[in-house]
């Protein structure tokens, strides 16, 4: 059972916080990436109609 609780503990934990907590934390070579995501929300809906 433990190994069951580290495996799952393992595949949740850095494939649900690195593309969160990783986005903001990790992504210290791209914070533009980060804040386009976070800040660029209403921005990314007007390229969407631009684009369509």
């Amino acid at each position: 059972m433990a190994t069951r609780d580290e495996d799952t503990t393992d595949k949740v934990l850095p494939s649900s916080r690195l593309p969160m907590r990783g986005s903001k934390e990790y992504s210290a070579p791209e914070p533009d990436r980060g804040k386009d995501k976070q800040r660029s929300a209403a921005e990314i809906e007007q390229e969407l109609d631009a684009v369509a």
